[in-house]
């Protein structure tokens, strides 16, 4: 998977170095994941919502569980507004069966999408858990990130209920740290182009994607696949 995760997380392919590091940018990409029922959530998919709100999750969590009254509070007093409520579950080794155990007894009825392979927690910035983020959909821009129990995380909301574009400062969060070893400098330097990345291409891609195949463009050279990085990271996505 290190190579889909190249692809994913950096902007352009290196044939012979590592991606380079994901960017704390305010404008979200798209994504889907299964939740914890198996229901597929696309973020773009959401379009029509009057804000979007992902928290990051970690089972068993203190700070994800003092804020758990907070979450629900939330939900009930925006939900019937229009907001879209949902968690990122990005820890390494998370399961159904657990986070369903560890959210009954917390309380917690908002869906967990599982991010197994790290790649929206990672996008996403969240490297705390019990982080939430705020999203405007008319823009995709992150309104605000921070603590659930911050002021402006309902002034934010209350914002953009209205109508209003507004962009916080972020505050940081107080859950535990979440790694992500896919990310990590190592990891991304044994990443080759012609090792890992052109056979899931040849595999995946180049039946569709050459002259006369099916593809709208064509993937069959290096130089092809680093100018369509970005649409193939979000493809992936």
């Amino acid at each position: 998977m290190l190579a889909v995760a190249a692809l994913i997380l950096g902007s352009s392919v290196n044939p012979g170095a590592a991606a380079p590091p994901t960017a704390a940018a305010p404008r979200v990409d798209d994504f889907q994941l299964a939740d914890q029922d198996y229901v597929g959530r696309r973020l773009y998919k959401m379009k029509d919502a009057k804000a979007i709100v992902l928290i990051s999750y970690a089972a068993g969590d203190d700070a994800v569980r003092r804020d758990a009254k907070t979450y629900m509070a939330l939900k009930a007093g925006y939900a019937p507004k229009g907001v879209e409520f949902m968690m990122i579950a990005s820890v390494p080794g998370e399961t159904r069966d657990k986070v369903k155990r560890d959210t009954k007894a917390a309380g917690i009825d908002i869906p967990i999408l599982f991010d197994y392979e790290q790649l929206v927690g990672d996008s996403l910035n969240l490297r705390r858990a019990a982080e939430l983020v705020v999203i405007d959909p008319r823009t995709w821009i992150v309104a605000f990130r921070g603590p659930a129990g911050s002021k402006s995380t309902k002034a934010a909301l209350d914002a953009l209920v209205e109508g209003k574009s507004i962009a916080l400062a972020a505050e940081p969060s107080r859950g535990r740290t979440i790694a992500y070893p896919l990310s990590a400098p190592a990891k991304k330097a044994q990443i080759s182009y012609a090792k890992d990345v052109a056979p899931i291409v040849q595999e995946k891609c180049a039946v569709c994607h050459q002259s006369g195949g099916l593809g709208p463009m064509k993937l069959t050279r290096y130089e092809e696949i680093k100018a369509f990085a970005p649409m193939i990271r979000e493809a992936l996505r």
